[in-house]
């Protein structure tokens, strides 16, 4: 796969900040900076539940 030049966030990382969300009703774009981006918080979570429905 190629690199973009940008590190991959760790998953653990991600899910943290994912559950941040939820437990807190926030939007994605109000997760805490040390959680990672929140667009890619927001696009790993709609990943993840995709895979979940299939």
């Amino acid at each position: 796969m190629l690199s973009h030049g940008v590190p991959r966030v760790d998953d653990r990382q991600m899910l943290s900040g994912i559950l941040f969300v939820i437990q807190n009703s926030l939007r994605w774009r109000d997760t805490p900076v040390g959680y990672g981006p929140h667009k890619s918080i927001y696009n790993r979570f709609i990943r993840w539940s995709r895979l979940l429905d299939q």
